[in-house]
């Protein structure tokens, strides 16, 4: 019985005022390969990479195979609705605008 090999991408997120931008390296991927799911306020990536079926076996092999997945909690000031997902060269990125209410202002002094 074979163990399944669950393979968390390497993520980067980063936020201005207006958007946050998360970015997962999932190289050898394709947009098909992915899914991507929010529910309850999880934001959730996940997919698959076969492993190719060679009839002489492998003699060597360093490229991972498996199930990918990751897992974000999305916070009250992102706006959900507005997920938007690219696929480049392995990397999947995934921006996220936030919410005109949960932005900074600044408060003008009266008097």
């Amino acid at each position: 019985m074979s163990k399944e090999n669950i393979i968390v991408p390497a993520g980067k997120i980063s936020s201005t005022k207006d958007k946050i931008t998360l970015q997962l390296e999932i190289p050898g991927a394709s947009k098909d390969d992915l899914d991507i799911i929010i529910e309850n306020k999880l934001l959730r990536v996940e997919g698959q990479k076969q492993m190719p079926d060679f009839k002489n076996g492998w003699l060597h092999r360093e490229r991972r195979m498996g199930k990918y997945v990751k897992e974000y909690t999305l916070e009250d000031e992102v706006d959900e609705n507005s997920i938007k997902a690219t696929m480049d060269k392995g990397v999947l990125t995934l921006t996220v605008d936030i919410k005109e209410k949960a932005k900074p202002r600044k408060i003008a002094i009266s008097g």
